[in-house]
């Protein structure tokens, strides 16, 4: 794969409120899985995810699919501009410092269909221990059903 340009995703973190993904993602990856607690709740056409373990909380508002709404923030103009980042990006990447090499996972994804929602509260606490200035949320979306595999990772050295 040297030469070519990869669309993808470099792995910061990992977290699942799954023991098994916890186990299993720790065996078989090396993204240091951790196991959290995560509460959904629902009032009236308020949805709210939050982890106290992991100091983060989501809220959003069902939508009519057809507004499309993006944040007020947004470095994008329209959801049109938006499904073009929304993925699936194909590859995800892990880079070891101390052998220098990059390993290189594809997925393959069936019934990528997400639909955008309206966040009315975003909280992240890793989001604020990393100190970046200007962070806004780009775009919000909903992803369900999807069917993937993982094909077998490419180690390249770099």
């Amino acid at each position: 794969m040297a030469g070519k340009r990869l669309r993808g995703l470099y792995i910061l973190k990992s977290e699942t409120d799954k023991r098994t993904m916890t186990f299993l993602g720790n065996i078989f990856t090396h993204y240091h899985y951790k196991h959290i607690d995560i509460s959904r709740s629902k009032k009236a056409t308020t949805h709210t995810i939050y982890s106290v373990r992991s100091d983060f909380t989501l809220s959003w508002e069902d939508i009519d699919n057809s507004q499309h709404d993006i944040p007020a923030d947004s470095p994008f103009d329209n959801w049109n501009d938006v499904r073009k980042f929304a993925g699936p990006l194909p590859h995800t990447f892990s880079y070891d410092a101390s052998k220098k090499t990059m390993l290189i996972v594809k997925g393959e994804r069936q019934d990528w269909t997400p639909q955008p929602i309206h966040v009315t509260h975003c909280s992240i606490g890793f989001i604020k221990q990393l100190k970046l200035n200007g962070v806004v949320l780009a775009s919000a979306f909903s992803i369900t059903n999807v069917s993937y595999k993982w094909n077998k990772g490419i180690i390249e050295q770099w």
